[in-house]
């Protein structure tokens, strides 16, 4: 065969970007059999069994280049030409033949066939087969963060990384597959170390891409500024020194000039002692003191429960970041005491106290609580808990749950009350906090802007107050959606405005849930679903028994398309916590809405008490589904005369749902009740 055949043959296979290795399409009903790997060490096995020897390179170099276009015949003179250019075409037609031969005995197990072959082509059948270059390109073109990290993993060497073919025409092949595949990798670990990822993520990334690239300076910036928010300055340091000099050993260079200005800036907070950090007191957040429960059992033996009921409602409740919790040892002081709240008020430093007492009655159990404020004496909360005693660590579970969620919620509504009646001109970061919270929970329209402000004010007297970036990033998505109709430029100003909050809040307190929550919720709005759940499911690990934030992932779930999913979070959240949020009951209407129980829907809407112009559109779209449409067009109107400006166009283009087909039911409910295009 002639030598100069062999451009025109791998300009066949490799000139045509991402088709080389395209899309794997298996065919319906189909199940892949055999896993070959490409990426580093080569390697072909049955899918669920061993491995498959195939020991001749050029007979690996024959299925790869098969495999890069899955069910494309291909022809076997341009194969034969690729690795047989220094052979006659005879000759060269026989060694393909005996190749094929080798692949084919390798694969007997395998049926039905999975390659095809006739007198003029050769065919791999996709269906049979999983590449892990296909699956490495597809992750890519996916694009989440999720799917970037699983093409990294998959990316464990070069293309083919060992295999020797001594032949012009498949060296040309491997080296421009390698080189594009490569590009490939490096791209996407890029984008894995953007500062909206969690460090673990980052970390990982930048280590493989310094791995692929020593000279690199994108990774040695991430891993510099992920040791110094560790306090590893010092590895912080020697990893620029590293890079320094392996750039002026190999190219004569000096590292970037961002890569230097963080340097300094390490050394510079190295260097500068830092000032001393007062512990935190009683008197900058809620305090609290968990007296312990009284046993009314009658068995002193029984005295255990009722202490381990104590310890568990402690521990939990000084899992939220926003309480000050008296210690154990300073409450149970007061064990067996006929305790004046006022007193262990003023001798604790609380501002509110919890009492309860445990009785045994047969099989069941009762548990009473109460939440007093210490100053004023009064009750703010209380609560009988009656359970079976089958299973007593289930029940200490479920009641610390229920206590922990309630009482929360109480201190925080008696917190709001107690700002409300303070001089605006004097309030300190938590009363504006506070006050800001006030407006957030009414959920009205008219309440985002005061909120904002409120929470922004609560940043510039402690800028390192986390919560109220937190929820200043959650009024701002609130303003995007309200102004995204009417001010585009203005709505996506909030928006990136919100992220900046969101991820300040998390970098200041990352073991705070309700920081999580918020960052979560700013990549619900920016349509980052994957980035959400991520950040939800942080919040949930670090806060289990949080009644809102398990509200909250509910949210997600109906817009990712599992609204079944959806109620059952809704279920516990009432669970944790009786008295549910307003907005609940929003995704309560909207799960129901997505499973066609409409007239189930329209009764969750209306049991909300504050309505943004969306809860009417969508008691709109779920009335107009029902047949109810002189209501539909009546809730239609009242969300338009709050948002006058409202368009399905923007509305469909910004709404955060996975799928196209949930996008549309919610459409059509909404076209039917009258909504304009």
């Amino acid at each position: 065969m002639q030598r100069c055949l062999h451009r025109e043959i791998v300009a066949t296979f490799a000139g045509s970007g991402i088709c080389p290795l395209g899309e794997q399409l298996p065919l319906p009903g189909s199940h892949v059999l055999v896993e070959l790997n490409l990426l580093g060490q080569f390697r072909l096995r049955l899918t669920g069994g061993g491995d498959i020897d195939l020991p001749s390179h050029k007979d690996r170099a024959l299925l790869a280049i098969l495999a890069a276009q899955p069910g494309v015949p291909q022809s076997r003179d341009k194969l034969a030409g690729v690795l047989w250019s220094d052979r006659g075409d005879t000759q060269a037609r026989d060694s393909l033949k005996h190749a094929l031969m080798h692949v084919r005995q390798s694969l007997a197990k395998v049926a039905p066939e999975p390659i095809a072959a006739d007198r003029q082509t050769i065919t791999l059948m996709p269906a049979a087969f999983s590449i892990d270059v296909v699956r490495f390109e597809d992750l890519l073109r996916a694009g989440t963060p999720e799917a970037l990290e699983q093409a990294a993993a998959l990316y464990t060497g070069d293309l083919l990384d060992g295999i020797a073919v001594r032949n012009p025409a498949f060296e040309d092949w491997l080296l421009a597959e390698r080189q594009r595949l490569r590009r490939l990798a490096e791209e996407a670990l890029t984008r894995l170390l953007s500062p909206a990822l969690p460090a673990r993520t980052r970390e990982r990334a930048a280590l493989q891409l310094s791995a692929l690239d020593p000279l690199r300076d994108a990774p040695c910036r991430a891993l510099m500024l992920i040791h110094a928010d560790r306090g590893e300055t010092a590895q912080a340091l020697k990893l620029y020194e590293a890079l320094r000099n392996r750039l002026h050993a190999e190219l004569g260079i000096k590292p970037e000039g961002e890569t230097a200005q963080l340097y300094e800036s390490i050394r510079r907070r190295r260097d500068t002692p830092s000032p001393p950090q007062p512990e935190p007191s009683p008197a900058s957040r809620p305090s609290i003191a968990v007296l312990p429960f009284e046993n009314l059992s009658g068995d002193p033996e029984q005295r255990y429960f009722s202490d381990g009921i104590t310890e568990d409602v402690i521990t939990e409740l000084s899992r939220n970041h926003g309480l000050f919790v008296i210690a154990r040892n300073s409450s149970f002081q007061y064990r067996d005491q006929a305790s004046d709240v006022n007193r262990v008020g003023r001798e604790l430093g609380a501002h509110y106290v919890v009492e309860g007492s445990i009785r045994s009655m047969g099989p069941r159990i009762r548990i009473a609580v109460q939440l007093i404020d210490a100053t004023s004496g009064s009750h703010l909360w209380a609560e009988r808990f009656d359970r079976d005693l089958e299973a007593l660590f289930d029940i200490q579970d479920e009641v610390v749950r229920a206590i922990v969620a309630t009482i929360s919620g109480e201190i925080e509504a008696a917190g709001i009350e107690k700002a409300r009646r303070k001089r605006t001109d004097s309030l300190a970061a938590y009363d504006c906090f506070l006050r800001g919270l006030e407006h957030f929970n009414r959920g009205g329209s008219e309440d985002t802007v005061p909120g904002r402000d409120f929470f922004a004010r609560a940043i510039e007297i402690d800028p390192g107050f986390a919560r109220a970036h937190a929820f200043l990033a959650w009024a701002l998505v609130e303003i995007f959606w309200t102004k995204m109709y009417s001010d585009r430029e203005g709505a996506q100003e909030a928006l990136a405005t919100a992220l900046q909050a969101a991820q300040r809040a998390v970098t200041l307190d990352s073991n705070d849930a309700l920081c999580h929550w918020s960052l979560g919720f700013v990549h619900f709005a920016r349509k980052s679903l994957d980035l959400a759940a991520h950040h939800f499911d942080l919040a949930t690990k670090l806060n289990l028994n949080d009644a809102e934030g398990t509200a909250r992932c509910s949210v997600l779930k109906v817009f990712a398309g599992k609204p079944e999913e959806s109620l059952r979070s809704i279920a516990r959240a009432r669970i944790l916590n009786p008295r549910q949020p307003n907005y609940c009951y929003d995704v309560e209407g909207l799960a129901l809405y997505h499973l066609r129980r409409y007239e189930e829907a329209i009764k969750a809407f209306e049991c909300m008490t504050a309505k943004q112009p969306y809860i009417h559109r969508y008691h709109a779209a779920a009335c107009a589904q029902a047949g109810r449409l002189a209501e539909a067009r009546a809730s239609a109107q009242q969300s338009l005369a709050l948002q006058p400006d409202f368009s399905l166009r923007v509305w469909s283009e910004w709404e955060p749902y996975a799928h196209h087909a949930d996008l549309e039911h919610m459409r059509e409910g909404l076209r039917k009740a009258g909504l304009p295009e």
